[in-house]
């Protein structure tokens, strides 16, 4: 009797990813009902939602979000005591712990474990779910007035979501940069006017890098000081180095030197 009700939830083992795309564009349309209709089955079955978010822990906070905005007060707190579940079962696991602070941080609206999430997630190849970290900590520091911090956040997300061609995300941080009192041109706008090479062609982002680099700031000291992983200081670095046409931070120094950006 056991083994067929196990049999009917492993015929359902892997991430339902159609039922997850379908469940984000109904909330998209407003339709909050709709969305939490197509993931029902992972977020009342709770073998379901474990196997599910042991495979693919990054879906937990978007079952948290649908249910936060649907107001489902049951499976929001459902979701979280599933993260706290697999962390357990996993303590050394940083992907899993990093979705489990941020599960909890959305939950609560705890800056602190949004950035623990954040922090977590930095080596993580995962680059959507990087980029929702530092975002949702972002809007969270935001909100507590935190604006310097946030806006290293907020910008690392929009960076990673750039990369990641993910349009409609990358459009959303903007917008929330600009409630942050922050502007930042799209690269698209800008593109056609600028070179793909030369010093012209390096990004805000990456000048930013530039600058504290050419002041012989290390990679951890350029992170901090611009509240950004060193992850995204390295990206922005191998992309000067590629657009400038240098191999080294000497090189890079001297030609900011020579332009006075710096200064």
């Amino acid at each position: 009797m056991r083994a067929r009700h196990y049999e009917a939830i492993y015929a359902r083992a892997l991430p339902p990813y159609l039922a997850w795309a379908n469940a984000l564009m109904r909330d998209a349309e407003g339709d909050r009902e709709g969305a939490i209709a197509a993931m029902s089955e992972i977020f009342d079955l709770p073998e379901l939602r474990m196997q599910n978010l042991a495979i693919e822990p990054p879906l937990a906070p978007v079952l948290l979000r649908l249910a936060m905005r649907a107001r489902d007060r049951t499976r929001a707190d459902a979701v979280c005591a599933t993260t706290d579940e697999l962390a357990a079962l996993n303590p050394h696991t940083d992907l899993v712990l990093a979705v489990k602070a941020q599960c909890h941080g959305l939950h609560r609206n705890s800056p602190d474990d949004l950035l623990d999430a954040s922090d977590r997630f930095t080596s993580s190849p995962r680059v959507i779910a990087r980029a929702s970290a530092c975002e949702d900590a972002g809007r969270a520091l935001i909100m507590a007035r935190d604006a310097k911090r946030a806006i290293g956040l907020l910008d690392e997300a929009l960076e990673l979501y750039r990369e990641a061609g993910a349009t409609r995300d990358e459009l959303r941080v903007r917008s929330r940069l600009r409630e942050a009192g922050v502007r930042r041109v799209s690269p698209r706008s800008v593109h056609a006017s600028r070179e793909r090479r030369g010093w012209e062609s390096l990004t805000s982002a990456e000048l930013r890098v530039v600058r504290l680099v050419a002041l012989g700031l290390t990679n951890r000291e350029v992170a901090e000081r611009l509240y950004v992983s060193t992850y995204t200081v390295g990206t922005h670095l191998k992309h000067a180095f590629d657009k400038v046409g240098v191999s080294s931070r000497v090189e890079l120094t001297r030609l900011a030197m020579e332009r006075g950006t710096p200064a």
